[in-house]
């Protein structure tokens, strides 16, 4: 799998939202995405030496993945808690988060990743002309779905 559609699908897994999330991620010169989230915050990820990818958020959240040997990401976030993804058939990934939820993703014809997470909610994203994504939650779920996702988090 390239480098690229792994940190888009990173890009999509792993920050709490309240309401619809919108986001947009161009590439940038650090080998990892920039990106601008529907609540006026903001990421920059930038590839590391394990394979993934280390964030930061405006907020001050961080996150770092590593490349794991299921085709995905192993990735700890700054409140302790991690995830794990492995590739699946679809083209996608399936995330396990270390407080029970999960997330299973599967690639579509507009280059990006549909997800459906545990809680009900589901995200659509496409590529965009700057080498990155914009995602969209189409349906919010019964409780706060991580649909901002950290370059390297499936």
């Amino acid at each position: 799998m390239k480098l690229t559609s792994i940190l888009s699908f990173v890009v999509l897994s792993v920050f709490a939202a309240s309401a619809a999330q919108a986001e947009r991620c161009t590439s940038n010169l650090s080998g990892g995405q920039d990106c601008t989230y529907g609540d006026g915050t903001t990421s920059r990820s930038t590839s590391n030496l394990s394979g993934g990818y280390d964030t930061v958020y405006s907020d001050g959240r961080t996150s770092r993945s590593t490349s794991n040997l299921s085709g995905g990401l192993d990735t700890s976030y700054g409140d302790g808690t991690t995830s794990r993804s492995t590739s699946n058939l679809s083209g996608g990934y399936d995330t396990t988060y270390s407080d029970g939820r999960n997330s299973r993703s599967t690639s579509n014809l507009s280059g990006g990743y549909d997800t459906s997470y545990s809680d009900g909610t589901t995200s659509r994203s496409t590529s965009n002309l700057s080498g990155g994504h914009d995602t969209t939650t189409i349906n919010r779920g019964s409780s706060k779905a991580d649909t901002r996702h950290p370059a390297g988090a499936r």
